[in-house]
C-alpha cells in the first residue's frame, strides 16, 4: 500500500515559517517601538537612532537565522538568554513574581523562535565538514 503524503498548502515547514514570523514580528516591534519612543521624547536624531539600535540588531539576527537557520538559531536563543538575564537583574526593586513574568515575556519570542530555526535546520554531515575545511 502506498502511503498517501498531502502538501498542505505548504505547511509541512510550519516550524520555519513561525520561527521566521515571531523573529521577524519582534524585531520589527522593538525597531518600531525605539523609533516611536525617540520621537515621542523629541529626542535628536542620534538618540532616536540609538533607542532603535536594538531592534535593528533583532531584525538581523532574524534574517541571518532565515539565510542560516542553526546559527541564527542558536544566536536567538542565546540573545533570548541575555535579554532574560539582562532584565531579571535589572528589575531588582519589583517584586521578584513581577520581574520574573516581564523577563520571561520578553525573552520568550526569541527563545522560540530559536529553538524552531534550531529544529528546522538541515544536519550537517561530518564528512562535508572536512570536505568545507579542505576548500579553505
Amino acid at each position: 500500500m502506498k502511503q498517501l503524503h498531502l502538501n498542505w498548502y505548504g505547511f509541512q515547514e510550519w516550524e520555519r515559517v513561525v520561527a521566521r514570523a515571531v523573529s521577524l514580528a519582534w524585531g520589527v516591534f522593538w525597531a518600531w517601538f525605539g523609533f516611536a519612543s525617540g520621537v515621542a521624547e523629541y529626542a535628536s536624531v542620534g538618540d532616536v537612532l540609538l533607542q532603535t539600535t536594538p531592534g535593528l540588531l533583532f531584525i538581523a539576527v532574524s534574517l541571518l537565522a532565515w539565510k542560516h537557520p542553526a546559527p541564527g538559531g542558536a544566536l536567538l536563543v542565546a540573545l533570548a538568554i541575555v535579554v532574560f538575564t539582562a532584565y531579571w537583574a535589572g528589575a531588582e526593586t519589583a517584586p521578584a513574581v513581577n520581574g520574573l513574568g516581564t523577563a520571561l515575556l520578553l525573552s520568550l519570542p526569541p527563545l522560540t523562535s530559536g529553538i524552531l530555526f534550531l529544529a528546522t535546520a538541515p544536519p550537517q554531515d561530518s564528512q562535508d565538514r572536512i570536505d568545507n575545511r579542505r576548500a579553505w
